[in-house]
């Protein structure tokens, strides 16, 4: 087996794309690939599905609603009628949308208007197609009629059951670009929950699924929420699956002939220009010996620094051991420029020092997404800079104790009957943010009680580590 240099680096270019962001990318079923860990996520019954940025939140939310693709997907999982039969609509996404579910700037004038559970009910009419709600065609319309007529939801939505052919699948995804206010965002988060609930308990055929940060969701206060966070599925992506999924870009890429017949004899045509390969969607052994024909053995000249294939998913995953696919292939994209850029003699593919630079700049994207979505976690690790870890909690303390303003981090109140709360639970309390922390797996704890911090944050945040990733140095 050989990959030469030149035409697979430019395949790599091909096939991963600058820009990772599910919402600008277009799907199509070349580029779907179906993680063996993600089948139940796909079920119609199962309601909240929660995942980090990255993940595939945003992929499957755009996936269900292309019959083609629903129906590939339905196909590799296995999952029957159930899904690829089912009618299925939108109820909130990133995509503007006003004649499915209102925007943002629209939700914020239905808020003063009526109540986020009333705007979730005609969310779900509109999906159902009821005539009456559908064809006002003005939201604050139809939430004026539901709250006019507090029974019409009800039978309504038990006649479309009765009569339903099929399952009737409402999708949700982008929970967090609801309202820029946090208090306002979690009780329409809170609202959606719970009429998620309800389908779900009291129809035979409509189903809600919601695709949600797991932050977003860490507080759900209503009557059997734990039926919804019992049934929860969160997506995650083992080393196979990650190698799995660059290995079928890499495939079905229009240039991808030459890599199936150098890589694997099991490549199948699944359906026209759909190319699939068992052993390298799931077979470690396998992946591993492809990618060290592409990047070597090592991530150095001998065994000491790790072999290749288990060093970048390791180096890209949290203190809870996940790794997105976000992260790894915009490791991966980093480090075909850089051998490009700076060792375009070099005998692989891809070289071992610049995977390390790959590392970096997904480092960087995470730190980056972790600011969007939970400031004050970036706020708290920015003063631990230039330490080197593992360290001491102690040693944490004292830098925090010098340098870090309590105020910055505490809990805020947004809703006036103070149930809503953005910023770590008892931040005064330092010992408390380094647990607050490690279950964010931000920070872990070494078996001796020393702290340490995952290379896909620590490197960004310009925290060292001895023999580890190296920190980026100023151009």
């Amino acid at each position: 087996m050989r990959f030469e240099p030149t035409p697979t680096r430019e395949l790599l270019q091909y096939a991963l794309p600058t820009s990772f962001d599910a919402d600008t990318q277009q799907l199509d079923a070349s580029r779907l690939f179906t993680p063996d860990t993600h089948r139940l996520a796909l079920d119609p019954d199962v309601t909240l599905v929660r995942g980090g940025r990255g993940v595939g939140k945003t992929v499957w939310f755009s996936s269900l609603q292309d019959q083609s693709l629903r129906r590939l997907v339905s196909d590799q999982y296995r999952l029957g009628a159930g899904l690829s039969e089912a009618t299925v609509s939108a109820g909130y996404g990133t995509r503007l949308s006003p004649d499915e579910y209102p925007t943002p700037s629209a939700i914020q004038r239905l808020l003063s208007l009526s109540s986020p559970a009333t705007m979730w009910r005609a969310v779900c009419l509109v999906a159902l197609r009821d005539p009456i709600v559908f064809e006002l065609g003005d939201w604050v319309l139809r939430c004026a009629y539901l709250d006019n007529d507090p029974e019409y939801f009800d039978v309504t939505v038990a006649r479309i059951d009765r009569h339903a052919p099929a399952r009737k699948l409402i999708l949700f995804d982008a929970l967090d670009r609801l309202s820029p206010t946090a208090g306002a965002s979690a009780h329409l988060i809170q609202a959606l929950l719970e009429l998620a609930l309800f389908l779900r308990t009291s129809t035979r055929s409509i189903r809600a699924k919601v695709f949600a940060r797991p932050d977003l969701i860490s507080e759900l206060r209503f009557v059997d929420a734990s039926k919804l966070t019992a049934n929860a599925i969160d997506l995650r992506w083992t080393a196979a699956n990650l190698y799995g999924l660059l290995f079928s870009l890499l495939g079905n890429a229009p240039d991808g002939a030459a890599f199936r017949e150098a890589s694997a004899s099991d490549w199948t045509e699944v359906s026209p220009e759909v190319w699939r390969s068992p052993s390298l969607s799931g077979d470690r052994e396998r992946q591993a010996d492809v990618f060290k024909v592409m990047a070597g053995p090592y991530i150095g000249t001998n065994h000491r620094r790790g072999r290749t294939y288990p060093w970048l998913p390791d180096h890209l995953s949290d203190g809870k051991g996940l790794a997105s696919p976000r992260s790894f292939l915009s490791a991966l994209r980093a480090a075909v420029d850089d051998t490009i850029n700076n060792r375009s003699g070099y005998e692989l593919p891809i070289h071992f020092e610049s995977i390390k630079r790959g590392v970096q700049r997904a480092s960087q994207i995470r730190v980056d997404e972790l600011a969007e979505d939970i400031p004050w976690v970036t706020k708290a690790i920015r003063p631990l800079a230039g330490m080197s870890v593992p360290v001491s909690e102690d040693d944490v303390l004292q830098r925090w104790e010098s340098v870090l303003d309590a105020g910055e981090l505490a809990p805020i109140s947004i809703a006036s009957d103070e149930s809503v709360r953005v910023g770590p639970p008892n931040a005064e309390n330092h010992r408390d943010l380094i647990r607050n922390l490690e279950e964010l797996g931000v920070m872990t704890r070494r078996v001796d009680g020393r702290l340490d911090i995952p290379d896909v944050y620590r490197v960004a945040f310009d925290i060292g580590r001895r023999g580890g990733v190296p920190r980026p140095t100023p151009s």
